[in-house]
């Protein structure tokens, strides 16, 4: 599928829940969250990843031993009028933990304040010492995310509905 197409609608305007995931040190980690997650979130999110880029070559092999397909063009594409405030979660990669996110403002500034999402700590595949090294720690870090995700997959869809329910008890007093 070319997620290109997207760019003829407005993001605010897709169905689903909308995630934004993006690194600020590589790629990688915000492309195989996003693909990660449109597998294992089965149509019910939306996903974009910055920056963008098309997808990296080791992100596709490491999904494909699993049998997760990727677009060969670009990972995502955002409309370019669509703000952060358009995404229901921004979700940043990072090395560092949340509880240790101290910088998070200057770091990670294109996160609005009160944006769910936050900083998701997972090392940097780029950090090792050989292409071996690199797909050897994208392969662990494809499986810490995905155990993160199946956690979390439920818990989003659970906070969406809740939200949704309040909004439409709301317009209707």
């Amino acid at each position: 599928m070319d997620h290109r197409v997207r760019n003829q609608h407005p993001l605010s305007e897709l169905p689903g829940i909308r995630v934004l995931f993006q690194s600020r040190d590589n790629p990688l980690r915000a492309q195989l969250a996003e693909h990660l997650l449109k597998h294992l979130g089965k149509g019910h999110f939306v996903v974009c990843s910055l920056p963008e880029q098309p997808v990296d070559p080791r992100v596709a092999n490491v999904l494909a031993e699993l049998k997760i397909e990727t677009t060969p063009e670009i990972a995502a594409v955002m409309p370019g009028n669509d703000a952060p405030d358009s995404f229901d979660y921004i979700i940043t990669m990072c090395d560092q933990s949340t509880a240790s996110c101290d910088g998070r403002d200057e770091l990670c500034p294109n996160i609005p304040d009160n944006r769910p999402g936050g900083c998701w700590a997972f090392a940097n595949p780029l950090d090792a010492d050989s292409e071996e090294g690199v797909l050897t720690l994208l392969r662990r870090v494809r499986d810490e995310m995905s155990n993160r995700l199946c956690i979390w997959i439920p818990a989003a869809m659970h906070a969406h509905r809740k939200r949704n329910t309040g909004r439409v008890a709301q317009s209707s007093i």
